[in-house]
């Protein structure tokens, strides 16, 4: 797929990740200052896998290798107003090339929830992606991450239903329920 690298919405942008460690220091900071507030759900974040720097620099490495590869396509969230470092979205390809589907994954920072951020985000790769041919997006979410399910609702995902014991939840120790939602290209 030949995917823009930036995405431009109404208040947001989307950017692949830069290979830089200026780049990975900015993204530390935002993910040291949020911890508490992803952790429950996003293992990434726990410190004995996020320790430095280094590692989110390794991890826009690992982001320019898998958009290259076709099977993960990351995007920062920025504020348009002051390129504020909002978040995060990715698009996991899923199953073969034939099946044209892939998983939407996202994350804010505390203070930038709440402002439709994210629904603007999953507007413009919806755009983008479905446009490019993709003919099925999903989004998962634990069956308690209250806002998380909220995002795929307002978003028009239809519940597909709750995959029992699905996931293995590094940072609660245990596995959890998950609820899939779905989008097709009309």
């Amino acid at each position: 797929m030949d995917l823009n690298q930036k995405l431009e919405g109404e208040r947001i942008y989307l950017q692949k990740p830069e290979v830089s460690f200026e780049f990975a220091l900015k993204m530390f900071n935002v993910v040291d200052a949020n911890r508490d507030f992803v952790i429950p759900w996003l293992a990434w974040a726990l410190p004995e896998i996020t320790q430095s720097a280094e590692d989110d620099f390794s991890y826009a490495l690992e982001a320019d290798k898998a958009w290259k590869n076709g099977e993960r396509f990351e995007y920062v969230i920025y504020n348009k107003e002051n390129d504020d470092f909002l978040g995060t979205i990715a698009l996991i390809k899923r199953g073969n090339e034939k099946n044209k589907a892939f998983e939407i994954g996202y994350w804010l920072k505390k203070d930038a929830q709440g402002n439709g951020y994210i629904q603007e985000a999953i507007k413009l790769v919806e755009n983008e992606f479905f446009y490019n041919g993709i003919i099925r997006l999903t989004i998962r979410a634990d069956v308690e991450n209250e806002k998380s399910n909220n995002v795929a609702k307002k978003a028009g995902y239809t519940f597909e239903g709750t995959l029992r014991k699905s996931q293995y939840n590094m940072c609660l120790h245990e596995f959890r329920d998950i609820n899939l939602y779905s989008k097709i290209k009309e």
